[in-house]
């Protein structure tokens, strides 16, 4: 936890820019498991903001994990724009529709294009749509829906499709089955 901006505020903004200009080093540096919170100021959002409409790929990369840990309210915008980007690299769609999942913002996922045929077409793993299916299911999509987005689960891999595959044998009802099978 980031108790340097928590212990004085004041630098939590000079430690997001200064993240941000050094992005390229800060993500070889950071695991998956680091925390980048603690960073919550006045300014968060406008700065996260910029960074992931105009920056480059590892800006917005980095701008979405400080997002990630510290998120602010206004951002979702700029997070389901760069989610409906097909020419988003998939690193950031996937980290885009990790925040929306967690912020439980399914509309804003929905408004995407999700649900058309060629969303997922780059999604060789189908980690993005694992991801957005455990956002939406089953809550925001319907058994019907639902089976049209499944594929076969991609050999040799495990990964948040994986994942969302034994969520959904552990969620499904009586009801969605009958859907399903009629």
């Amino acid at each position: 936890r980031n108790k340097i901006a928590l212990d004085v505020p004041e630098l939590a903004e000079e430690l997001v820019d200064l993240l941000l200009q050094r992005a390229p080093a800060v993500e070889r540096a950071i695991s998956w498991r680091d925390e980048l919170s603690g960073l919550e100021h006045g300014l968060l959002g406008s700065q996260l903001g910029r960074a992931l409409r105009e920056g480059t790929d590892v800006e917005r990369r980095v701008a979405l994990r400080i997002l990630s840990d510290s998120y602010v309210q206004g951002a979702e915008s700029d997070v389901t724009a760069l989610l409906a980007d097909r020419t988003a690299s998939p690193a950031i769609r996937e980290r885009s529709a990790r925040i929306l999942m967690r912020q439980r913002l399914s509309e804003q996922i929905l408004t995407t294009g999700v649900l058309e045929p060629d969303y997922f077409a780059e999604d060789g793993t189908a980690e993005l749509r694992g991801l957005v299916l455990r956002a939406l299911w089953p809550e925001a999509l319907s058994p019907e829906l639902l089976i049209q987005l499944l594929v076969p689960q991609p050999e040799h891999y495990v990964g948040s499709y994986s994942m969302f595959l034994r969520h959904l044998t552990e969620s499904l009802t009586v009801e969605h089955a009958t859907h399903i099978l009629l």
